[in-house]
């Protein structure tokens, strides 16, 4: 089930949050957690619903793999935590990555062989991250041993279960343990509308907008009619303002629906288009899925190999695996290599902005150095998420031969002076203004959301009258449009 759907916002919200809030009324707290998690259930079965038996597969293994960690000790603990981390892999690698390794296998070979094509079941990359990340906590003895119907909440939590965030057991369970998370306060109820709202449009409005410019460039490139220059550059940026604020739209939407229900998320997207490094380009885009990386891959793997030599390839192997886990195709591991490549250039160019004459330069041009660093990162950026968009490598090379001039430019023109205004406008839009998080910044929209991320140009969203207005037409325009909207792109992962 879709957030941008009509079923989903006249229907199955209204009913979810009414019965939930009612039974926390009378105080049936473990009533509610179990109508919630039947509600969670149908929303992810709402596409396939046999892959609701896989989901709770993955939640009694984990649960009962957590049980025997938590039973035993030293190198029996151990084992179990292995083995749980081999299962989920396992699962994982057979539904995402089966059918790309034996199709590349044959192509190779030569060897041809029956294999059933098999559906990726939705929201599987999220929740056999969060449940690896519960196991190892366990092992390390930082998660308590928590009563099956509690962790079933956290696993099947609907608000994210689809794409995200990645969530650690200590940041929800406690909440999910609090009575007063069932208990309706209004606030909760203002604040998570206003998100959810401001997300749908968002959604329908821009990013599925700027969507129809870039499909019309790379399916064009998909079928051998490559754009003109201008225009294919117009279609990488359109793709990137789409990604932008389809995944923006997703992480503000399951914010505040998670705050209706009492719940506040960690924070997962903080206007990366505006970071100056690759390295701040990751410290806000998947925020959560670069934390899960860092600190049960990348820090595992620095810590069992000392020196300098090792940590780059340790950052180069986090992030080729950070782009197999977005998807099974070489488009998607290029990404990530591209991305590793980036990070190493990044930190090597740190050390030489540290010696004395480098130290000078960035005197003489400091005035100018932020914007200078946020360029680059755009388009460097810019480059990488083309392969998110190309159906394959062979049309991410077309789309980037034509970009830069090596096919010719003698193609009709097929781009519009509204459309490059529109292009403008978007870019302006993300680079000056600040975003929803920080609109809602008086509020506290996430855990962990500080004073570093309040912005200087006081937008600040208040219950009142003019922002209910403001909310209550935007809604209404985003409903309007909402037959037109497709799927998160996210969803794919």
């Amino acid at each position: 089930m879709l957030f941008n759907s009509y079923i989903f916002i006249f229907l199955f919200l209204p009913i979810a949050f009414c019965i939930y809030y009612l039974l926390g009324y009378f105080g049936r707290f473990n009533l509610a957690k179990f109508w919630f998690i039947i509600a969670s259930l149908f929303f992810y079965g709402w596409w396939n619903p046999i892959y609701i038996w896989l989901l709770l597969f993955s939640i009694a293994f984990n649960y009962s793999t957590g049980k025997a960690i938590h039973h035993f000790h030293n190198w029996h603990a151990k084992l179990f935590m292995i083995l749980g981390i081999v299962g989920n892999l396992g699962l994982l690698g057979y539904f995402k990555y089966a059918n790309f390794f034996i199709n590349d296998f044959i192509t190779l070979t030569g060897i041809n062989f029956y294999f059933p094509k098999i559906i990726l079941p939705l929201a599987i990359s999220f929740f056999t991250f969060e449940q690896i990340g519960y196991l190892v906590d366990t092992w390390r003895k930082q998660a308590p041993d928590y009563k099956f119907l509690d962790y079933c909440v956290f696993v099947t939590f609907f608000p994210r279960l689809i794409a995200g965030p990645i969530i650690r057991h200590y940041e929800v369970l406690p909440q999910i343990l609090n009575k007063k998370t069932y208990l309706f306060k209004s606030e909760n109820l203002s604040v998570g509308i206003s998100l959810f709202y401001m997300g749908l449009f968002k959604k329908v409005i821009l990013a599925d907008y700027f969507g129809t410019y870039t499909n019309h460039v790379f399916n064009g490139a998909l079928a051998g009619n490559p754009s003109t220059i201008i225009g294919t550059w117009i279609g990488m940026i359109a793709f990137s303002l789409q990604i932008y604020f389809d995944f923006s739209a997703y992480s503000d939407m399951a914010t505040g629906l998670a705050r209706m229900f009492g719940i506040t998320l960690p924070m997962n997207f903080f206007s990366p288009l505006k970071a100056t490094s690759i390295f701040d380009f990751w410290r806000r885009w998947h925020i959560t899925l670069m934390r899960f990386l860092r600190d049960y891959l990348f820090i595992p793997l620095v810590d069992h190999h000392k020196g300098w030599a090792w940590r780059y390839v340790s950052l180069f192997i986090t992030m080729l695996l950070c782009g197999l886990w977005h998807g099974a195709n070489w488009t998607f591991i290029v990404f990530g290599g591209l991305h590793g490549t980036y990070m190493i250039i990044n930190h090597l160019w740190r050390h030489l902005t540290r010696t004395k004459l480098f130290s000078f330069a960035n005197r003489l041009i400091h005035p100018r150095l932020h914007i200078i660093y946020l360029v680059i990162t755009y388009f460097s950026v810019l480059l990488s998420i083309t392969l998110f968009r190309a159906a394959n490598l062979q049309v991410t090379f077309a789309i980037l031969k034509t970009a830069f001039g090596f096919n010719g430019t003698n193609v009709p023109t097929d781009y519009s002076w509204y459309m490059v205004l529109n292009i403008i406008l978007g870019l302006t839009f993300v680079w000056t203004l600040p975003n929803t998080l920080q609109i809602m910044a008086n509020f506290k929209p996430t855990l962990d959301f500080t004073k570093r991320h309040f912005s200087k140009l006081k937008i600040l969203w208040q219950p009142k009258l003019s922002w209910a207005l403001f909310i209550v037409c935007i809604g209404i325009i985003s409903i309007l449009f909402l037959g037109y909207s497709h799927a998160f792109i996210y969803f794919a992962f």
